[in-house]
């Protein structure tokens, strides 16, 4: 079994999981199962961080922070959800997923294409 650790958090993950190799977005559920933004993991947050900007090209780091939480189904982007999202960002660039335009804003980098492209959605 191995686990990782996110915000002093342990995510274990089933023996046939590889932590970086989770191409899997799971919305929340309503009311009573609805996930609290802490149990979703680090590499889930940034998957949805890379199809949202699979599917519009360019965005802010507000803006892709905000887009990627509605894709999990949080509607408010409140500090806890900010953050989880701002590292799922941090965690997507530093695995090459991202780059940046001459604006500022982020874009797939041609490894986080060919990374998407493993996505079930």
């Amino acid at each position: 079994m191995q686990s990782t650790i996110q915000f002093e958090d342990r995510f274990i993950w089933r023996k046939d999981q590889v932590p970086e190799e989770y191409t899997l977005i799971r919305t929340n559920g309503e009311g009573e199962s609805k996930r609290d933004v802490r149990e979703i993991p680090l590499q889930e947050a940034a998957n949805a961080v890379c199809l949202v900007l699979r599917e519009q090209i360019s965005m802010s780091h507000d803006d892709l922070i905000r887009e990627a939480a509605k894709v999990m189904n949080y509607t408010r982007v409140i500090a806890s959800v900010s953050t989880a999202f701002d590292s799922a960002i941090s965690y997507a660039d530093i695995k090459g997923y991202l780059s940046t335009d001459e604006n500022g804003n982020f874009r797939l980098s041609e490894t986080g294409n060919e990374y998407t492209d493993r996505f079930n959605v």
